[in-house]
């Protein structure tokens, strides 16, 4: 069901986000691990938008309160480190963070296979149809590692069909859902 240009905002959406924590690390004088890792901190449950504005105002103060205790506890302990596996690791405070892991190492390497990131959206693809689409409940949010396993191998399988990274195919997927459900557009990154 993907448009040319849904396919072509899926293939650069990583890249540019990317390059958007790239210009933040530069502004905020940090390492660009750092501002990625604290954008991934403050994904779940968060509008792109509303991440980037949480990002940006973090950065600016970080003794500010924005999100939520945990989200500030991971944002808090990633300023202190510098080793991406060790921001990494990091993003796994209280629970164990497959989804934010996985968008930190998608951000971070973009034309490299790393992971998929797998959110509601992502799962939603794979169970539902184009003609009955629905917001999933939180329940989808908490995958056991197998169930988490489950839909990467399944992205992969495809993404390898069509010569994509397994990250890609799930952005292109992700622009097409936003279509079909009618959630506000986000073409851009930056």
């Amino acid at each position: 069901m993907a448009t040319p240009e849904e396919i072509e905002e899926g293939l650069q959406w990583y890249k540019e986000a990317h390059f958007y924590t790239l210009n933040m690390a530069s502004i905020y004088s940090r390492t660009q691990e750092q501002v990625t890792g604290v954008l991934a901190a403050f994904s779940p449950q968060t509008d792109w938008l509303i991440n980037k504005d949480f990002t940006e105002r973090y950065l600016s103060n970080p003794k500010a309160r924005i999100s939520s205790r945990d989200k500030h506890i991971k944002a808090d302990n990633i300023l202190k480190l510098n080793c991406s596996k060790a921001i990494h690791d990091a993003l796994a405070f209280r629970d164990k963070a497959f989804k934010t892991k996985a968008f930190y190492m998608n951000i971070l390497y973009p034309t490299k296979e790393t992971t998929v990131t797998i959110d509601r959206h992502a799962i939603a693809c794979c169970i539902q149809h184009p003609t009955n689409t629905h917001a999933l409940s939180d329940a989808f949010g908490k995958l056991t590692k197998a169930q988490y396993e489950f839909f990467v191998e399944a992205y992969k399988q495809v993404a390898y069909q069509k010569g994509l990274l397994p990250h890609q195919l799930q952005a292109i997927t992700w622009t097409v859902y936003r279509r079909v459900r009618s959630l506000r557009n986000y073409k851009s990154v930056i």
